[in-house]
């Protein structure tokens, strides 16, 4: 009989294993990065373009290779970090499997010159993928450079699947970020399709965080130190004022190995619960020292994750930690004793890579799982006061059954467009600074105010944009002087042709941006604010895609230059806010799916409302 079973090609193996090793052009800038960190040196260059999808180049001065450590390097399970089953036990090192530049190679064209202290010259490498690789001689510098080219050029499946331009720089950049934060005696030069992004000298750990993240990061950080026989906690922690409404201004290592741990992640944000709003995270850059054999980095290839001996210790002495350098800084939390939680002591996160929901015990820093179970959630006390009686809290419901829906609610968004021909509406009147209500065709038409702004911004600019119109600007006597981090400063690199679309004009000196123009829908006063919120928020922007890209700037945008709420309109202006949303195209809904909107007919209101039949 035939047999079924067959050892796969080297070539196919490897390409298998960067399924996993090799996601995007930030896990190949994370590995040979990592790789020359191992290597000892102390001056890294990283120079990309396109977002690293046609070139990245890494430039190292460590300790280089032989001929014959070179011609080892690319192979599959090849690593010079352990030689024995005990070296797992306490792996040291970053790369340690000896799978990404094999895996690399199967994916790209790779070069490799490297060149150690005591060789009269070095070696140049040439791998290509299904083909022998070729090694000669060559003049270079001590230490080693890579260049990666056309990456996934033979896997078109991969390669349709990336991201904007944007997003995959943004990815690039936070993951240089961290490992730069983490080694300030490095040396480290990051360019983006010949721009520089930041060239940090060696230096402190202060002068490391301002010159990555700002300098008004650097003011308002708290220095963090903890030690113990067995773990210590070094690094700093933001002031409440540094918060975020997302994670991205939070480092964790071990070791000075970036990790992500929703658990711990989680003891620092219950050290700081009562400082900050709702929805708000602290900033903190926090390496714990821990004996190599106590934990386990051998989990996934991407070593993000890691097993920790005894978990449960380790949250809560961060949080005590955290707690207590705070409130050695006269910045103690206040306690609020929290009926509900001292029955059950379980809070519920989610794991930001994963997407998966788990559980907390605050008490011991467990973490359960949530795969395969089904929880339920039931409340902790019943309002019988609010029968009756109409609180905050069942208007704020009456808001979210109103306005709350995303975009496909059918049935309205029919009900405007059968009367689209008939664009007249009554007088208007404005509530709470907040809706605007107009007589529509016979019925009560209610309207989000901040929403219908933005619905209208963002359809004047598109149009403009589509139809190659003039846009409309505002032009400044004296420019906007605005300051901006490297990283963002290569965001705006990225995005310059649709912040012009939008109507900003200006030129870049240096690390600062001279802003000549702004579109007119910004309020007086705030363009600078509007313009470094936007662009910080597209920083931190994962998920643009690249045939979306303008659009998804545009939403943002006319998001923080809308009318605000609890902004008092004038009659006339109120009038034109309601005419220009009519015009709009699908008016009942933003270009993001959020409710303008709701029309109540006549016969609604006597039926429901007065039950009058």
């Amino acid at each position: 009989m035939e047999n079924y079973i067959k050892i796969l090609p080297d070539f196919i193996a490897n390409q298998i294993a960067a399924g996993e090793v090799v996601q995007r052009p930030e896990s190949v800038v994370k590995e040979l990065v990592e790789n020359s960190i191992d290597a000892g040196a102390d001056s890294i260059g990283i120079f990309v373009k396109n977002a690293g999808k046609t070139l990245i180049h890494i430039i190292d001065n460590g300790r280089g290779m032989s001929e014959t450590d070179l011609a080892l390097s690319v192979r599959r399970h090849a690593t010079s970090k352990i030689m024995s089953v005990s070296d797992l036990d306490e792996i040291r090192t970053f790369g340690f499997r000896g799978e990404a530049l094999a895996s690399i190679c199967s994916v790209s064209h790779v070069e490799i010159k490297t060149k150690r202290e005591i060789d009269k010259f070095g070696y140049k490498l040439i791998a290509e993928p299904n083909s022998e690789i070729v090694i000669e001689p060559v003049n270079c510098d001590k230490g080693t450079q890579i260049i990666v080219r056309n990456l996934f050029f033979n896997v078109p499946a991969r390669r349709k699947f990336l991201k904007s331009n944007l997003t995959e720089f943004r990815h690039i950049s936070d993951t240089i970020t961290k490992i730069a934060l983490a080694y300030p005696e490095i040396r480290f030069t990051f360019y983006d399709d010949d721009n520089l992004i930041f060239d940090s000298p060696k230096q402190g750990d202060i002068e490391r965080i301002a010159h990555i993240l700002g300098e008004h990061y650097a003011a308002e950080v708290i220095p963090i130190n903890f030690k113990n026989e067995y773990l210590s906690f070094e690094g700093h922690i933001g002031k409440p004022s540094l918060s975020r409404q997302n994670r991205s201004g939070q480092f964790l290592y071990l070791n000075r190995r970036p990790i992500f741990s929703p658990s711990l992640n989680h003891a620092v944000f219950s050290a700081y619960e009562h400082l900050l709003e709702k929805n708000q995270k602290p900033l903190f850059i926090i390496n714990m020292k821990i004996d190599f054999s106590r934990v386990d980095v051998n989990v996934h290839p991407q070593k993000h994750e890691v097993k920790f001996e005894d978990e449960r210790y380790i949250y809560n002495l961060l949080m005590n930690s955290v707690a207590n350098t705070l409130s050695e800084n006269d910045l103690a939390p206040v306690f609020v004793p929290d009926l509900v939680a001292s029955h059950s002591p379980f809070i519920s996160t989610s794991d930001s890579e994963k997407g998966a929901k788990i559980l907390v015990n605050t008490v011991t820093g467990e973490i359960i799982d949530n795969n395969n179970r089904q929880y339920h959630d039931f409340p902790a006390r019943r309002d019988f006061a609010s029968h009756g009686s109409i609180s905050g809290s069942n208007w704020r419901s009456a808001y979210d059954e109103i306005f709350e829906r995303k975009n496909g609610d059918s049935a309205l968004q029919l009900d405007l467009n059968e009367n689209a021909e008939q664009k007249s509406f009554g007088k208007t009147m404005q509530i709470d600074g907040k809706f605007i209500l107009t007589d529509f065709n016979g019925g009560l038409f209610i309207i989000d105010q901040s929403r219908a702004s933005r619905k209208v911004i963002f359809e004047k600019i598109r149009k403009a944009a589509s139809n190659s119109a003039s846009r409309a600007v505002q032009i400044l006597i004296f420019p906007l002087v605005v300051s901006l981090t490297p990283v963002e400063m290569g965001v705006v690199n990225k995005i310059r042709r649709d912040l012009r679309t939008i109507g900003f004009e200006f030129e870049i000196e240096d690390d600062t941006l001279n802003i000549n123009s702004v579109p007119q829908y910004i309020a007086q006063g705030k363009e600078s604010i509007i313009f470094k919120e936007l662009i910080h928020e597209l920083s931190e922007e994962k998920n643009l895609s690249t045939d979306k890209q303008f659009e998804q700037v545009l939403i943002k945008f006319a998001k923080k230059s809308a009318i605000s709420y609890n902004t008092i309109l004038s009659e006339s202006e109120q009038t034109q806010l309601v005419s220009d949303l009519l015009n709009c195209e699908n008016p009942l809904f933003t270009a993001d799916g959020l409710k303008i909107g709701i029309i109540i007919k006549s016969e609604d209101i006597l039926h429901k409302l007065f039950e009058i039949y």
